[in-house]
């Protein structure tokens, strides 16, 4: 989705990988209240799961006829361009990784909620499960929502201006959510944390895909490969910290990562042109 998202975004002109990733969070949303309402219903999990399961296959087999055609294109030559020094190409590939870390530090932050928002809602402030749930939900509406606004936010501000602005309301957003009391006051920062995780990913695979035609889907599978990584192993991460120190006290780790992707930000879309032509 990432490889061909950037190749439709770079032929159209705009920033359109937001919106990719807001389909994303929009199925997380809309499988959550699937899930809401076959437990509501008593459903057997084998049905509930039988169920997902057909939609997928008949999902993927929609989205296949649409990709077919992009397989035949390419993003052109990736040849090392003459007279390039070996310096000069270390330099760009220790770009694209800080690229990379940036990337990964927003996204650790977004899998740290989804995995433990709700519980530390109910373990670290005692709310009943329900609004612990709620705390989620309203975590993810903010993702989606921050998604699918986030061209326009992109194509008027730029990268560096979104990354700072959207980094800094989720920095705010899980300080409430650690020191804050009460279901109001952690809506609020959940919604705020949720927003500030949207953007990073999308953002990072635009950026890395305008990095030239010689890249081509090179780089957007490094960034890709921080990213998911960084999701993926967070929450268990944080688990370990929870042994040591309880809920929310671990999600500290959450704040740390986000602050580094943030300071990070200003570097890695200061000169983007610069690190074009990687192999």
């Amino acid at each position: 989705m990432n490889v061909s998202g950037a190749r439709v975004e770079r032929h159209r002109g705009r920033s359109l990988m937001p919106i990719f990733h807001g389909f994303f969070s929009l199925g997380t949303l809309l499988g959550a209240g699937l899930a809401t309402a076959t437990i509501t219903l008593q459903m057997l999990t084998i049905w509930h799961f039988a169920m997902v399961a057909a939609l997928l296959v008949l999902i993927a087999f929609l989205a296949q006829l649409g990709l077919a055609g992009w397989e035949k294109e390419n993003y052109g030559t990736r040849s090392k361009p003459a007279g390039r020094s070996k310096a000069a190409s270390n330099q760009k590939l220790g770009l694209l990784l800080l690229l990379g870390l940036m990337v990964a530090g927003l996204s650790f932050a977004e899998g740290a909620a989804n995995d433990w928002i709700a519980l530390a809602s109910v373990s670290g402030h005692g709310l009943p499960h329900h609004t612990g749930a709620l705390m989620f939900t309203l975590f993810v509406a903010a993702m989606t929502a921050g998604r699918f606004a986030g061209g326009k936010i992109v194509d008027n501000l730029g990268p560096r201006r979104t990354l700072l602005l959207m980094g800094s309301i989720g920095l705010v957003g899980i300080c409430m959510f650690l020191v804050g009391h009460g279901p109001i006051v952690l809506g609020i920062a959940s919604v705020m944390w949720g927003l500030g995780s949207s953007l990073g990913f999308p953002v990072g695979m635009t950026i890395a895909a305008s990095q030239g035609s010689r890249l081509g889907p090179n780089a957007v599978s490094i960034i890709s490969a921080f990213g998911y990584g960084a999701m993926l192993s967070g929450p268990p991460l944080i688990g370990f910290a929870v042994d040591h120190t309880g809920l929310p006290q671990a999600l500290w780790i959450a704040f740390a990562v986000m602050l580094m992707s943030l300071l990070l930000s200003p570097r890695v879309t200061r000169t983007p042109a610069k690190i074009e032509g990687i192999d």
